[in-house]
């Protein structure tokens, strides 16, 4: 019971300490695009995307935190100019956390323009900018104060005289990326990189009803290298990485995959489809190492991780995390190079 009380307190004191705290991040950022960069929305091999993520974690507590997202995007004016083209995404987030249910749901909408800049389409940037609404919300019916309590424990029918909360507070929210994506010919090679803020109007959000406390900036970096080990290989490796900061924290992931091709697909037809198998590792700095399973399959993937918990946290979770799992489909990945103009360069 001590160790619940802690871990609660622990949580709910950095939920409420929203300028020097870091937003949760999901161990499988990769696949939370418009998440980590609005400059992402359309940025893929194919025509829309779609994904749906769910995190389930701490089960050891009794009161699990609970995440479930998703996303679609897609390319849109693809024939103007080329190469050039525009990308559209929305994605919805919730978090669900502790005994009072706090809550955290965005919804957001990001706009994208990606520009080619040679002729054999190799070298790619991109800007975006994302616009949103956040709304919070905490149940106070489950939680006890100092004055409710009696020699025979705690009693919430007793009324209390600590300050009360408002349950529900919401804010309009902007953020900006910039991308640049290298895509080998050959597609042996291929990296990226991402600078992305949050935040950027720091809306005011509190519990209390005060004015002073405010959402501050968050800001990530992110890239990747895909590199495959020679032409007629069938194995690539995948290193990538995220770091996001926001006000005195901070948060790092990085992980390496390891993939092996069944079918490598057929750029020009389409005819045969793309099928994978890979294995991977991450860690969260200093806090979870999080084995993960992916298999693709035409434009389906399915992604499995588990995050085990290594840090400080280990005191009162005895080690358990969460699974974490999330489904991707793309629209016309890898369906022929010149069917509708879709550019299998990118990932």
């Amino acid at each position: 019971m001590k160790k619940l009380i802690l871990f609660v307190s622990v949580i709910l004191l950095a939920q409420w300490s929203i300028g020097q705290a870091t937003e949760p991040v999901m161990t499988q950022f990769y696949n939370t695009p418009l998440q980590v960069n609005p400059a992402n929305a359309g940025l893929f091999a194919g025509r829309a995307r779609i994904i749906t993520n769910f995190k389930r974690q701490w089960e050891s507590i009794g009161q699990p935190f609970q995440t479930i997202a998703a996303s679609g995007d897609f390319q849109i004016a693809r024939d103007v100019t080329g190469g050039d083209f525009f990308g559209m995404g929305i994605d919805i987030n919730q978090d669900k956390s502790g005994v009072s249910n706090l809550s955290n749901l965005s919804a957001n909408v990001s706009f994208s323009m990606t520009k080619a800049f040679d002729s054999r389409k190799s070298h790619f940037a991109s800007v975006g900018v994302q616009g949103g609404y956040g709304q919070r919300s905490i149940s106070s019916a489950d939680l006890n104060w100092g004055s409710q309590w009696t020699n025979n424990g705690f009693n919430n029918k007793i009324p209390t005289s600590d300050q009360a909360l408002d349950e529900v507070t919401s804010y309009f929210d902007l953020g900006v990326g910039v991308n640049y994506f290298y895509a080998q010919p050959d597609d042996a090679v291929k990296l990226y990189l991402g600078v992305a803020g949050y935040h950027l109007t720091q809306p005011e959000m509190s519990f209390l009803g005060s004015e002073e406390e405010v959402i501050g900036r968050r800001f990530t970096i992110n890239g990747g290298l895909r590199y495959q080990f020679g032409r007629s290989s069938n194995f690539s490796i995948y290193p990538n990485f995220i770091y996001s900061w926001q006000g005195k924290s901070n948060v790092t992931i990085y992980g390496t995959d390891l993939e092996y091709r069944i079918n490598d697909g057929s750029r020009s037809t389409g005819t045969r489809k793309y099928t994978s198998f890979a294995l991977g590792m991450y860690h969260k700095w200093n806090s979870v190492l999080s084995p993960v399973m992916k298999l693709h399959k035409a434009g389906f993937s399915l992604y499995v991780s588990y995050d085990f918990e290594i840090g400080n946290i280990t005191r009162v979770t005895n080690g358990q995390g969460g699974i974490e799992v999330a489904l991707k489909y793309r629209v016309g990945f890898r369906s022929g190079k010149d069917k509708r103009n879709i550019n299998n360069a990118f990932l």
